[in-house]
């Protein structure tokens, strides 16, 4: 009698967590559609009309990387995700917007079933049906992350369920092609989870380091040119090169990453430039100690996330599966320069 009464309450508070992460799921809907202005929503459109503003200029035969959204901004990714978005263009800018929350809301249900399965030392406390209480404090923990991706019309759960699956895939499943390709096509949605590959430099997962490498080759050059062309696919791709990637390579900080995002470079920009730590603040806010040159802080903070992730790389081998992939999320938030509230999704 006392173990039924006991199984009777853990259901109803079970039933209770999966109601209130339905209300999640409701919430984050409702603010990806006001933040779109997808059906008649009185809202400025955000990043979701820069995809939907991109494909069909792809659509049309333009170069998306050229065409701004009605809020004036621009694509700043490789050409597959408005490749692979423009069927849904087609169908205008509200359909449009409902393929992509169907697909945000998949990529959220991989991505936190999946982070519960990478879990597997303590696989009954992680597991969603044996403590649903989990669940919820995930919810409550990352709230403001996945709130910030939705709303602001991003594609960040999409891309962290890809890369997330890609390594459980190689490293648990030892299904090292399907892994590898997974995180190829994460990448080539978004630049910022490469170094995951970093995941499969051990002995029994070196296939999966291949596969990543030519995923990424198939994604970005082989699929783009053969439905754009290989003349326009190499055009595309030099803008984007030449719209955020040069960045990266010139002899100074890149002006992109001023004063941005969460990350080492946008705290050792507060710390060591003259930088407004309060960039949503009526009054400035400086907390810098020096006055250091921009170029000499970009070097400073490029050798602290290469020393990062080495570290990482050199000891990840002593340790467990579930322990190195959570230690290389941490620290690809905190090494990517233009990291926001929504890159957090990795942190599930």
């Amino acid at each position: 009698m006392k173990k039924e009464m006991l199984n009777f309450a853990n259901s109803k508070r079970r039933l209770l967590l999966y109601f209130l992460f339905v209300v999640f799921v409701l919430v984050l809907s409702v603010r990806g559609v006001r933040g779109a202005g997808a059906f008649g929503a009185k809202q400025v459109r955000n990043d979701f009309a820069v995809y939907y503003t991109a494909s069909s200029a792809l659509l049309d035969g333009r170069n998306p990387y050229l065409v701004e959204s009605p809020e004036g901004r621009r694509y700043l990714y490789p050409p597959l995700f408005v490749l692979l978005f423009a069927p849904a263009a087609v169908c205008g800018f509200d359909v449009a917007f409902l393929v992509y929350l169907a697909v945000q809301l998949l990529s959220l249900f991989v991505l936190l079933r999946v982070s519960f399965q990478l879990s597997e030392p303590s696989k009954r406390f992680f597991s969603i049906d044996e403590n649903p209480l989990i669940l919820f404090v995930t919810i409550l923990f990352l709230w403001r992350a996945f709130d910030s991706d939705f709303a602001n019309g991003q594609i960040n759960t999409l891309v962290a369920a890809s890369a997330i699956l890609g390594v459980f895939l190689a490293l648990l499943r030892r299904k090292h092609i399907a892994g590898g390709l997974l995180l190829a096509l994460s990448v080539s949605f978004k630049l910022y989870t490469a170094p995951l590959a970093l995941l499969f430099l051990r002995k029994e997962s070196l296939r999966a380091v291949l596969w990543t490498v030519l995923g990424v080759g198939l994604f970005i050059i082989v699929i783009p040119s053969l439905f754009l062309g290989r003349e326009t696919n190499l055009e595309y791709l030099g803008t984007f090169y030449n719209t955020l990637l040069v960045h990266y390579s010139g002899s100074k900080a890149p002006s992109v990453f001023e004063a941005s995002g969460q990350s080492l470079w946008g705290v050792f920009q507060r710390i060591f430039t003259k930088t407004d730590a309060s960039a949503h603040s009526s009054e400035p806010l400086f907390l810098n100690i020096t006055d250091l040159p921009p170029s000499v802080v970009w070097y400073v903070y490029l050798t602290f996330s290469l020393a990062i992730l080495v570290y990482l790389l050199v000891t990840q081998k002593g340790r467990g599966v579930p322990i190195a992939v959570a230690l290389f999320c941490c620290a690809v938030v905190l090494v990517v320069p233009l990291a926001r509230k929504a890159y957090f999704v990795l942190l599930t």
